[in-house]
Protein backbone atom coordinates (compact mmCIF):
# COMPACT_ATOMS: atom_id res chain seq x y z
CA UNK A 1 0.00 0.00 0.00
CA UNK A 2 0.99 3.80 -0.81
CA UNK A 3 1.63 5.48 2.22
CA UNK A 4 -0.09 8.81 3.18
CA UNK A 5 3.35 10.51 2.86
CA UNK A 6 3.93 10.00 -0.64
CA UNK A 7 0.51 11.99 -1.29
CA UNK A 8 1.35 14.69 1.26
CA UNK A 9 5.08 15.59 -0.46
CA UNK A 10 3.08 16.35 -3.99
CA UNK A 11 -0.44 17.85 -3.13
CA UNK A 12 -0.39 20.81 -1.27
CA UNK A 13 -4.02 20.68 0.43
CA UNK A 14 -4.09 18.05 3.06
CA UNK A 15 -7.68 16.62 2.60
CA UNK A 16 -7.30 16.24 -0.88
CA UNK A 17 -4.00 14.06 -0.29
CA UNK A 18 -6.19 11.87 2.32
CA UNK A 19 -8.50 11.01 -0.59
CA UNK A 20 -5.95 10.19 -3.09
CA UNK A 21 -4.61 8.02 -0.15
CA UNK A 22 -8.40 6.64 0.20
CA UNK A 23 -8.32 5.94 -3.60
CA UNK A 24 -4.45 4.62 -3.66
CA UNK A 25 -4.03 6.78 -6.88
CA UNK A 26 -1.15 5.99 -9.21
CA UNK A 27 1.47 8.32 -9.72
CA UNK A 28 -0.16 8.27 -13.59
CA UNK A 29 -3.13 8.65 -11.78
CA UNK A 30 -1.82 11.79 -9.71
CA UNK A 31 -0.36 13.48 -12.89
CA UNK A 32 -3.56 13.56 -14.81
CA UNK A 33 -5.59 14.67 -11.27
CA UNK A 34 -3.07 17.50 -11.27
CA UNK A 35 -2.57 18.17 -15.24
CA UNK A 36 -6.23 17.07 -16.72
CA UNK A 37 -5.75 15.63 -20.33
CA UNK A 38 -7.87 17.52 -23.10
CA UNK A 39 -9.72 15.54 -25.28
CA UNK A 40 -8.97 14.50 -28.79
CA UNK A 41 -10.49 11.98 -31.08
CA UNK A 42 -9.44 8.69 -30.33
CA UNK A 43 -7.24 7.38 -33.77
CA UNK A 44 -8.71 4.19 -34.11
CA UNK A 45 -9.55 4.19 -37.70
CA UNK A 46 -12.86 1.83 -37.41
CA UNK A 47 -14.21 5.05 -36.36
CA UNK A 48 -13.68 6.43 -39.54
CA UNK A 49 -14.40 3.75 -41.48
CA UNK A 50 -17.43 3.38 -40.15
CA UNK A 51 -18.57 6.90 -40.44
CA UNK A 52 -17.73 6.72 -43.78
CA UNK A 53 -19.88 3.24 -44.43
CA UNK A 54 -22.56 5.04 -42.92
CA UNK A 55 -22.55 8.27 -45.01
CA UNK A 56 -22.53 5.95 -48.40
CA UNK A 57 -25.41 4.30 -47.12
CA UNK A 58 -27.21 7.56 -46.28
CA UNK A 59 -26.48 8.57 -50.04
CA UNK A 60 -27.72 5.81 -51.67
CA UNK A 61 -30.44 5.85 -49.18
CA UNK A 62 -30.32 2.41 -47.44
CA UNK A 63 -32.19 1.81 -44.19
CA UNK A 64 -30.55 2.06 -41.13
CA UNK A 65 -31.19 0.51 -37.97
CA UNK A 66 -29.62 1.44 -34.42
CA UNK A 67 -30.03 -1.40 -31.58
CA UNK A 68 -29.29 -1.19 -27.93
CA UNK A 69 -29.58 -2.21 -25.03
CA UNK A 70 -32.16 -1.17 -21.80
CA UNK A 71 -29.85 0.12 -19.06
CA UNK A 72 -29.08 3.98 -19.46
CA UNK A 73 -25.70 3.34 -21.37
CA UNK A 74 -27.66 1.50 -24.22
CA UNK A 75 -30.79 4.05 -23.81
CA UNK A 76 -28.44 7.23 -24.13
CA UNK A 77 -26.27 5.62 -26.77
CA UNK A 78 -28.99 4.69 -29.26
CA UNK A 79 -30.28 8.19 -28.95
CA UNK A 80 -26.49 9.40 -29.58
CA UNK A 81 -26.84 7.49 -32.95
CA UNK A 82 -30.03 7.90 -33.97
CA UNK A 83 -29.92 11.94 -33.35
CA UNK A 84 -26.49 12.11 -35.12
CA UNK A 85 -27.30 9.92 -38.32
CA UNK A 86 -30.95 11.84 -38.47
CA UNK A 87 -28.91 15.24 -38.35
CA UNK A 88 -26.79 13.33 -41.69
CA UNK A 89 -29.89 12.91 -43.18
CA UNK A 90 -30.51 9.26 -42.66
CA UNK A 91 -33.43 7.13 -42.66
CA UNK A 92 -32.58 5.40 -39.55
CA UNK A 93 -35.28 3.52 -36.67
CA UNK A 94 -33.83 1.69 -33.31
CA UNK A 95 -34.95 -1.03 -31.56
CA UNK A 96 -33.99 -1.53 -27.47
CA UNK A 97 -35.45 -5.23 -26.29
CA UNK A 98 -38.38 -5.32 -23.58
CA UNK A 99 -36.47 -6.95 -20.73
CA UNK A 100 -39.34 -9.27 -20.07
CA UNK A 101 -40.88 -10.19 -23.53
CA UNK A 102 -37.18 -10.36 -25.34
CA UNK A 103 -34.71 -10.72 -22.82
CA UNK A 104 -31.43 -8.84 -23.39
CA UNK A 105 -29.79 -8.65 -26.56
CA UNK A 106 -30.58 -8.58 -29.86
CA UNK A 107 -32.62 -11.60 -31.03
CA UNK A 108 -33.36 -13.33 -34.30
CA UNK A 109 -36.87 -12.56 -34.36
CA UNK A 110 -36.09 -8.84 -34.15
CA UNK A 111 -33.56 -9.03 -37.03
CA UNK A 112 -36.31 -11.04 -39.31
CA UNK A 113 -38.41 -8.25 -38.57
CA UNK A 114 -35.98 -4.78 -39.45
CA UNK A 115 -34.82 -7.50 -42.61
CA UNK A 116 -38.37 -7.52 -44.00
CA UNK A 117 -38.88 -3.80 -43.22
CA UNK A 118 -36.01 -3.20 -45.76
CA UNK A 119 -33.33 -2.40 -43.15
CA UNK A 120 -29.85 -3.06 -44.87
CA UNK A 121 -27.52 -1.42 -42.04
CA UNK A 122 -27.38 -2.94 -38.12
CA UNK A 123 -26.11 -0.86 -36.14
CA UNK A 124 -25.52 -2.20 -32.51
CA UNK A 125 -24.37 -0.40 -29.71
CA UNK A 126 -23.79 -1.37 -25.90
CA UNK A 127 -24.64 -5.20 -26.74
CA UNK A 128 -23.76 -7.25 -29.95
CA UNK A 129 -20.24 -9.32 -28.86
CA UNK A 130 -22.54 -12.24 -27.78
CA UNK A 131 -25.17 -11.80 -30.64
CA UNK A 132 -23.71 -14.41 -32.38
CA UNK A 133 -27.40 -16.37 -33.65
CA UNK A 134 -28.63 -13.06 -34.47
CA UNK A 135 -25.45 -11.71 -36.29
CA UNK A 136 -25.81 -14.63 -38.31
CA UNK A 137 -29.10 -13.49 -39.31
CA UNK A 138 -28.11 -10.02 -40.69
CA UNK A 139 -25.60 -12.00 -43.13
CA UNK A 140 -27.76 -14.61 -44.19
CA UNK A 141 -30.02 -11.59 -45.12
CA UNK A 142 -27.19 -9.80 -47.14
CA UNK A 143 -26.94 -6.86 -44.71
CA UNK A 144 -24.03 -5.27 -42.56
CA UNK A 145 -23.73 -5.57 -39.07
CA UNK A 146 -21.89 -2.84 -36.94
CA UNK A 147 -20.98 -3.39 -33.57
CA UNK A 148 -20.21 -0.63 -30.74
CA UNK A 149 -19.60 -2.79 -27.84
CA UNK A 150 -17.79 -2.66 -24.47
CA UNK A 151 -18.72 -6.11 -22.99
CA UNK A 152 -16.60 -9.03 -22.22
CA UNK A 153 -16.17 -11.54 -25.36
CA UNK A 154 -15.31 -14.29 -25.51
CA UNK A 155 -14.79 -15.20 -29.33
CA UNK A 156 -14.71 -12.66 -32.16
CA UNK A 157 -18.42 -11.31 -33.28
CA UNK A 158 -19.28 -11.84 -37.12
CA UNK A 159 -19.88 -8.12 -38.25
CA UNK A 160 -18.52 -5.67 -40.85
CA UNK A 161 -17.10 -3.47 -38.25
CA UNK A 162 -15.93 -4.08 -34.72
CA UNK A 163 -15.18 -0.92 -32.04
CA UNK A 164 -14.19 -2.67 -28.44
CA UNK A 165 -12.40 -0.65 -26.13
CA UNK A 166 -10.07 -3.54 -25.74
CA UNK A 167 -8.72 -2.28 -29.41
CA UNK A 168 -9.00 1.32 -28.89
CA UNK A 169 -5.41 3.41 -27.38
CA UNK A 170 -5.07 3.27 -23.70
CA UNK A 171 -7.24 6.46 -22.64
CA UNK A 172 -10.15 4.68 -24.29
CA UNK A 173 -9.53 1.76 -22.75
CA UNK A 174 -12.41 1.82 -20.05
CA UNK A 175 -15.35 3.32 -22.67
CA UNK A 176 -18.98 2.11 -21.94
CA UNK A 177 -21.13 1.67 -25.10
CA UNK A 178 -22.38 5.78 -25.44
CA UNK A 179 -18.96 6.91 -24.94
CA UNK A 180 -18.10 4.52 -28.22
CA UNK A 181 -20.88 5.98 -30.00
CA UNK A 182 -20.11 9.49 -29.21
CA UNK A 183 -16.71 9.14 -30.49
CA UNK A 184 -18.62 8.18 -33.73
CA UNK A 185 -20.93 11.26 -33.43
CA UNK A 186 -18.02 13.17 -33.72
CA UNK A 187 -17.30 12.00 -37.17
CA UNK A 188 -20.02 13.69 -38.48
CA UNK A 189 -20.13 16.68 -35.92
CA UNK A 190 -19.66 18.26 -32.91
CA UNK A 191 -22.61 17.93 -30.15
CA UNK A 192 -23.17 19.18 -26.65
CA UNK A 193 -26.35 17.49 -25.97
CA UNK A 194 -24.65 13.94 -27.64
CA UNK A 195 -21.43 14.43 -24.79
CA UNK A 196 -24.08 15.35 -21.80
CA UNK A 197 -25.71 11.76 -22.70
CA UNK A 198 -22.46 9.97 -22.90
CA UNK A 199 -21.70 11.61 -19.61
CA UNK A 200 -24.82 10.61 -17.84
CA UNK A 201 -24.03 6.54 -19.30
CA UNK A 202 -20.47 6.92 -17.89
CA UNK A 203 -21.69 7.67 -14.58
CA UNK A 204 -24.33 5.12 -14.43
CA UNK A 205 -22.47 2.49 -16.36
CA UNK A 206 -19.93 2.67 -13.55
CA UNK A 207 -16.31 2.62 -15.31
CA UNK A 208 -13.30 4.41 -14.43
CA UNK A 209 -13.18 7.79 -14.19
CA UNK A 210 -9.67 7.93 -15.55
CA UNK A 211 -8.06 8.50 -19.64
CA UNK A 212 -10.98 10.06 -21.37
CA UNK A 213 -13.79 9.06 -19.27
CA UNK A 214 -13.35 11.57 -16.73
CA UNK A 215 -12.78 14.35 -19.79
CA UNK A 216 -16.04 13.14 -21.20
CA UNK A 217 -17.43 13.28 -17.49
CA UNK A 218 -16.40 17.03 -16.98
CA UNK A 219 -17.26 18.46 -20.54
CA UNK A 220 -20.12 16.91 -20.82
CA UNK A 221 -21.23 17.97 -17.29
CA UNK A 222 -20.14 21.65 -18.31
CA UNK A 223 -22.21 21.66 -21.23
CA UNK A 224 -25.11 20.41 -19.25
CA UNK A 225 -25.18 22.92 -16.97
CA UNK A 226 -24.46 25.84 -19.51
CA UNK A 227 -27.48 24.89 -21.83
CA UNK A 228 -29.52 23.18 -19.55
CA UNK A 229 -30.85 20.87 -21.96
CA UNK A 230 -34.86 19.97 -21.49
CA UNK A 231 -35.17 16.23 -21.45
CA UNK A 232 -32.48 15.87 -18.37
CA UNK A 233 -33.14 19.07 -16.62
CA UNK A 234 -37.05 17.78 -16.62
CA UNK A 235 -35.82 14.86 -14.58
CA UNK A 236 -35.07 16.74 -12.03
CA UNK A 237 -37.02 17.39 -8.47
CA UNK A 238 -35.54 20.73 -8.47
CA UNK A 239 -33.14 22.36 -10.87
CA UNK A 240 -29.39 22.84 -9.13
CA UNK A 241 -26.14 22.82 -10.57
CA UNK A 242 -25.42 19.10 -11.95
CA UNK A 243 -22.71 17.56 -10.42
CA UNK A 244 -22.14 13.56 -11.22
CA UNK A 245 -23.74 13.12 -7.67
CA UNK A 246 -26.86 15.04 -8.87
CA UNK A 247 -26.82 12.89 -12.25
CA UNK A 248 -26.58 9.69 -9.94
CA UNK A 249 -29.29 10.11 -7.21
CA UNK A 250 -31.93 12.26 -9.67
CA UNK A 251 -31.52 11.72 -13.04
CA UNK A 252 -29.86 7.97 -13.94
CA UNK A 253 -32.55 5.54 -11.40
CA UNK A 254 -35.24 7.30 -13.69
CA UNK A 255 -33.81 6.54 -16.62
CA UNK A 256 -32.91 2.66 -15.94
CA UNK A 257 -36.15 2.57 -14.10
CA UNK A 258 -38.09 2.54 -17.48
CA UNK A 259 -35.88 -0.47 -18.18
CA UNK A 260 -36.58 -2.25 -15.09
CA UNK A 261 -40.30 -1.83 -14.65
CA UNK A 262 -42.77 -3.70 -16.93
CA UNK A 263 -44.83 -0.43 -17.42
CA UNK A 264 -46.69 0.67 -20.71
CA UNK A 265 -44.13 3.34 -21.18
CA UNK A 266 -41.50 1.68 -23.06
CA UNK A 267 -37.58 2.07 -23.28
CA UNK A 268 -37.74 2.71 -26.69
CA UNK A 269 -40.10 5.29 -25.28
CA UNK A 270 -37.71 6.66 -23.14
CA UNK A 271 -35.40 7.16 -26.78
CA UNK A 272 -38.16 9.25 -28.52
CA UNK A 273 -38.12 11.47 -25.03
CA UNK A 274 -34.59 11.99 -25.38
CA UNK A 275 -34.46 12.87 -29.40
CA UNK A 276 -37.93 15.26 -28.86
CA UNK A 277 -37.68 18.99 -28.59
CA UNK A 278 -41.67 19.15 -27.60
CA UNK A 279 -41.99 20.50 -24.29
CA UNK A 280 -45.05 19.43 -23.47
CA UNK A 281 -44.40 16.06 -24.65
CA UNK A 282 -41.41 16.34 -22.50
CA UNK A 283 -43.02 17.48 -19.46
CA UNK A 284 -46.14 14.68 -20.49
CA UNK A 285 -43.41 12.31 -20.15
CA UNK A 286 -41.58 13.40 -17.92
CA UNK A 287 -43.94 12.56 -15.39
CA UNK A 288 -44.74 9.33 -16.54
CA UNK A 289 -40.65 8.70 -15.79
CA UNK A 290 -40.44 10.23 -12.17
CA UNK A 291 -43.95 7.79 -11.66
CA UNK A 292 -42.06 4.54 -12.88
CA UNK A 293 -39.07 5.66 -10.50
CA UNK A 294 -41.63 5.32 -7.87
CA UNK A 295 -42.95 2.08 -8.23
CA UNK A 296 -39.63 1.15 -8.64
CA UNK A 297 -38.52 2.27 -5.76
CA UNK A 298 -41.83 1.12 -3.77
CA UNK A 299 -40.75 -2.47 -5.26
CA UNK A 300 -36.65 -2.43 -4.30
CA UNK A 301 -37.94 -1.91 -0.49
CA UNK A 302 -40.29 -4.97 -0.30
CA UNK A 303 -37.49 -6.99 -2.13
CA UNK A 304 -34.86 -5.58 0.58
CA UNK A 305 -37.58 -6.17 3.40
CA UNK A 306 -37.59 -9.83 2.13
CA UNK A 307 -34.55 -10.70 1.97
CA UNK A 308 -33.76 -9.73 6.03
CA UNK A 309 -35.23 -12.82 6.34
CA UNK A 310 -34.03 -15.37 3.86
CA UNK A 311 -30.83 -13.94 3.94
CA UNK A 312 -27.44 -16.96 4.61
CA UNK A 313 -24.98 -15.12 5.35
CA UNK A 314 -22.81 -18.16 5.86
CA UNK A 315 -20.93 -18.36 2.78
CA UNK A 316 -18.17 -16.02 1.02
CA UNK A 317 -20.57 -15.37 -1.64
CA UNK A 318 -24.37 -14.96 -1.26
CA UNK A 319 -26.74 -16.59 -3.48
CA UNK A 320 -30.90 -15.47 -3.00
CA UNK A 321 -34.02 -16.36 -4.75
CA UNK A 322 -37.50 -15.61 -3.93
CA UNK A 323 -40.69 -16.37 -6.39
CA UNK A 324 -41.86 -12.98 -5.71
CA UNK A 325 -38.51 -11.32 -6.86
CA UNK A 326 -39.34 -8.73 -9.81
CA UNK A 327 -36.46 -9.23 -11.83
CA UNK A 328 -36.22 -6.03 -13.17
CA UNK A 329 -34.96 -4.75 -9.49
CA UNK A 330 -32.73 -7.81 -9.00
CA UNK A 331 -29.69 -6.00 -9.74
CA UNK A 332 -30.47 -2.75 -7.59
CA UNK A 333 -30.79 -5.48 -4.38
CA UNK A 334 -27.81 -7.28 -5.56
CA UNK A 335 -26.03 -3.90 -5.61
CA UNK A 336 -27.73 -2.81 -1.79
CA UNK A 337 -26.27 -6.28 -0.31
CA UNK A 338 -23.28 -5.81 -1.58
CA UNK A 339 -22.92 -2.37 0.30
CA UNK A 340 -24.14 -4.13 3.78
CA UNK A 341 -22.29 -7.32 3.57
CA UNK A 342 -18.91 -6.69 1.64
CA UNK A 343 -19.52 -10.01 0.23
CA UNK A 344 -20.26 -10.84 -3.92
CA UNK A 345 -24.01 -11.36 -3.96
CA UNK A 346 -26.39 -13.12 -6.23
CA UNK A 347 -29.88 -12.49 -6.36
CA UNK A 348 -32.65 -14.69 -8.75
CA UNK A 349 -36.18 -13.91 -9.34
CA UNK A 350 -37.73 -17.14 -10.39
CA UNK A 351 -38.96 -17.99 -13.91
CA UNK A 352 -40.57 -20.76 -15.63
CA UNK A 353 -38.00 -23.70 -15.80
CA UNK A 354 -35.16 -21.39 -14.85
CA UNK A 355 -33.91 -18.53 -12.56
CA UNK A 356 -32.42 -15.10 -13.52
CA UNK A 357 -30.75 -12.83 -11.93
CA UNK A 358 -28.16 -10.06 -11.34
CA UNK A 359 -24.73 -10.32 -9.55
CA UNK A 360 -22.62 -7.85 -8.15
CA UNK A 361 -19.02 -7.48 -6.36
CA UNK A 362 -17.39 -5.21 -4.12
CA UNK A 363 -14.79 -3.19 -5.44
CA UNK A 364 -11.80 -5.32 -5.90
CA UNK A 365 -13.12 -8.50 -6.82
CA UNK A 366 -14.01 -9.82 -10.05
CA UNK A 367 -16.92 -11.76 -10.59
CA UNK A 368 -15.28 -14.06 -13.68
CA UNK A 369 -12.94 -15.20 -11.34
CA UNK A 370 -15.35 -15.91 -8.99
CA UNK A 371 -18.12 -17.84 -10.89
CA UNK A 372 -15.50 -19.85 -13.48
CA UNK A 373 -16.10 -23.07 -11.35
CA UNK A 374 -19.56 -23.00 -11.82
CA UNK A 375 -19.72 -21.29 -14.88
CA UNK A 376 -20.61 -25.04 -16.76
CA UNK A 377 -23.83 -24.85 -14.72
CA UNK A 378 -24.89 -21.85 -16.23
CA UNK A 379 -27.31 -21.29 -19.51
CA UNK A 380 -26.55 -17.27 -19.94
CA UNK A 381 -23.76 -15.11 -18.85
CA UNK A 382 -22.75 -12.10 -19.22
CA UNK A 383 -21.62 -8.78 -17.56
CA UNK A 384 -18.71 -6.87 -16.30
CA UNK A 385 -16.25 -7.51 -13.66
CA UNK A 386 -18.42 -6.00 -10.51
CA UNK A 387 -21.77 -6.49 -12.62
CA UNK A 388 -22.94 -9.25 -14.47
CA UNK A 389 -26.54 -10.64 -15.68
CA UNK A 390 -27.37 -14.53 -15.13
CA UNK A 391 -29.78 -17.15 -15.83
CA UNK A 392 -29.55 -21.10 -14.48
CA UNK A 393 -31.79 -23.91 -15.83
CA UNK A 394 -33.88 -24.64 -12.71
CA UNK A 395 -32.31 -28.45 -12.92
CA UNK A 396 -29.01 -27.09 -12.85
CA UNK A 397 -29.71 -24.23 -9.56
CA UNK A 398 -28.40 -26.47 -6.84
CA UNK A 399 -25.06 -27.86 -8.81
CA UNK A 400 -24.30 -24.28 -9.59
CA UNK A 401 -24.67 -23.60 -5.76
CA UNK A 402 -22.54 -26.38 -4.72
CA UNK A 403 -19.66 -25.64 -7.26
CA UNK A 404 -19.72 -22.21 -6.58
CA UNK A 405 -19.70 -22.63 -2.73
CA UNK A 406 -17.22 -25.34 -3.09
CA UNK A 407 -14.72 -22.98 -5.12
CA UNK A 408 -15.19 -19.97 -2.81
CA UNK A 409 -16.21 -20.99 0.62
CA UNK A 410 -13.22 -20.15 3.23
CA UNK A 411 -11.81 -16.84 0.79
CA UNK A 412 -12.10 -13.39 1.44
CA UNK A 413 -13.76 -11.26 -1.26
CA UNK A 414 -13.99 -7.27 -0.81
CA UNK A 415 -10.18 -6.27 0.31
CA UNK A 416 -9.73 -3.44 -1.61
CA UNK A 417 -12.98 -1.77 -0.02
CA UNK A 418 -12.74 1.34 0.73
CA UNK A 419 -12.98 2.62 4.52
CA UNK A 420 -14.61 5.67 5.92
CA UNK A 421 -12.91 9.14 6.45
CA UNK A 422 -12.99 10.45 9.93
CA UNK A 423 -14.16 14.48 9.83
CA UNK A 424 -11.70 16.11 11.79
CA UNK A 425 -12.38 20.15 11.87
CA UNK A 426 -8.74 20.28 11.34
CA UNK A 427 -8.54 18.71 8.26
CA UNK A 428 -11.98 19.88 7.10
CA UNK A 429 -11.86 23.94 6.25
CA UNK A 430 -14.49 24.98 3.97
CA UNK A 431 -11.93 25.87 1.59
CA UNK A 432 -9.57 23.14 1.94
CA UNK A 433 -13.05 21.16 0.90
CA UNK A 434 -14.13 23.54 -1.83
CA UNK A 435 -10.66 23.25 -3.54
CA UNK A 436 -10.93 19.33 -3.26
CA UNK A 437 -14.34 19.69 -5.59
CA UNK A 438 -12.17 21.90 -7.94
CA UNK A 439 -10.87 17.77 -8.74
CA UNK A 440 -14.47 16.61 -9.33
CA UNK A 441 -15.11 14.07 -11.17
CA UNK A 442 -15.61 11.72 -8.45
CA UNK A 443 -16.92 8.02 -8.84
CA UNK A 444 -15.35 4.65 -9.79
CA UNK A 445 -11.38 5.02 -9.34
CA UNK A 446 -11.57 8.23 -7.52
CA UNK A 447 -14.18 8.17 -5.01
CA UNK A 448 -15.14 10.43 -2.93
CA UNK A 449 -15.04 8.42 0.57
CA UNK A 450 -17.61 8.60 3.33
CA UNK A 451 -17.43 10.72 5.98
CA UNK A 452 -17.82 9.63 9.62
CA UNK A 453 -18.79 12.40 11.97
CA UNK A 454 -18.35 11.58 15.94
CA UNK A 455 -19.93 13.76 18.44
CA UNK A 456 -21.70 16.50 16.39
CA UNK A 457 -23.42 18.65 19.13
CA UNK A 458 -26.98 19.08 18.28
CA UNK A 459 -27.82 22.66 18.31
CA UNK A 460 -31.21 22.39 16.61
CA UNK A 461 -33.86 19.75 15.00
CA UNK A 462 -36.29 19.75 12.50
CA UNK A 463 -38.62 17.55 10.60
CA UNK A 464 -38.29 17.06 6.91
CA UNK A 465 -40.94 15.64 4.51
CA UNK A 466 -39.71 12.37 4.18
CA UNK A 467 -36.63 12.84 7.13
CA UNK A 468 -35.02 15.06 9.01
CA UNK A 469 -32.36 17.40 9.83
CA UNK A 470 -30.12 18.24 12.59
CA UNK A 471 -28.14 21.40 12.93
CA UNK A 472 -25.23 20.79 14.53
CA UNK A 473 -21.64 21.78 15.56
CA UNK A 474 -18.35 19.95 15.19
CA UNK A 475 -15.50 21.80 16.84
CA UNK A 476 -15.95 25.43 15.34
CA UNK A 477 -17.72 24.31 12.20
CA UNK A 478 -21.05 24.34 11.42
CA UNK A 479 -22.46 20.66 10.07
CA UNK A 480 -26.04 20.01 8.41
CA UNK A 481 -27.10 16.49 9.09
CA UNK A 482 -29.59 15.52 7.02
CA UNK A 483 -31.71 11.45 6.75
CA UNK A 484 -34.26 9.94 4.91
CA UNK A 485 -33.36 6.29 5.65
CA UNK A 486 -31.70 5.82 9.58
CA UNK A 487 -33.94 7.88 11.57
CA UNK A 488 -33.53 6.96 15.62
CA UNK A 489 -36.80 7.23 17.43
CA UNK A 490 -35.32 9.58 19.56
CA UNK A 491 -34.37 11.53 17.06
CA UNK A 492 -36.42 15.04 18.17
CA UNK A 493 -34.03 14.82 21.52
CA UNK A 494 -31.16 13.94 20.79
CA UNK A 495 -27.62 16.22 21.92
CA UNK A 496 -25.40 14.55 19.93
CA UNK A 497 -24.80 12.17 17.18
CA UNK A 498 -22.71 9.67 15.09
CA UNK A 499 -23.54 10.03 11.69
CA UNK A 500 -21.87 8.73 8.16
CA UNK A 501 -22.65 9.57 4.54
CA UNK A 502 -22.16 11.67 1.58
CA UNK A 503 -20.73 15.50 2.84
CA UNK A 504 -20.95 18.48 0.38
CA UNK A 505 -21.55 22.29 1.05
CA UNK A 506 -24.57 24.19 1.15
CA UNK A 507 -25.07 27.90 0.88
CA UNK A 508 -28.11 29.51 2.48
CA UNK A 509 -28.36 33.69 2.21
CA UNK A 510 -24.33 34.44 2.32
CA UNK A 511 -23.90 31.44 4.50
CA UNK A 512 -21.99 28.22 3.60
CA UNK A 513 -21.62 25.11 5.70
CA UNK A 514 -21.03 21.40 5.69
CA UNK A 515 -24.09 18.85 4.95
CA UNK A 516 -24.04 15.38 5.32
CA UNK A 517 -26.33 13.15 3.56
CA UNK A 518 -26.46 10.34 6.34
CA UNK A 519 -26.84 6.98 5.51
CA UNK A 520 -26.21 5.93 9.28
CA UNK A 521 -27.40 7.87 12.18
CA UNK A 522 -26.67 6.51 15.84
Amino acid sequence: MIELSHYQTRLENPLLAQVAFHNQLSDEQLNELLNPIAFRASTFETFDVLASQLRDAIANQEKIIVCGDYDADGICATAILVKTLRDAGASVGYYIPHRFEDGYGLSVSTVEAALEKGYTRFILVDNGVSAHAALEKIAQGQAKAYILDHHEMTQIPQCELLIHPSLLEEPYRDSCGSALAYQLSTRFRDDGYLLSLAAVATIADVVDLWGANRWLVREGLAKLNANRYPALIALMERFESMDETTLSFQIIPKINAVGRMNEAFSVNQLVNYLLTSDSIKLQLMAASIAEINLKRKAVNSAMMAKTRSALDDSHAVIVIDDPEFHEGIVGITAGQLVAQTGKPVIVLAHREGYYKGSCRSPLGTDLREILQSALPNVQRYGGHALAAGIEIAAEQYEAFKSALYASTDGKTFGGSERTTLRFDPELFTLERFQDLMAYRPFGQGFELPSIEILNAQVIRFQTLKNGVKWECRVGDLGVDVLSFRSIPADASTRATLRATGRLSLSTFKGSTRFTLMADDVA
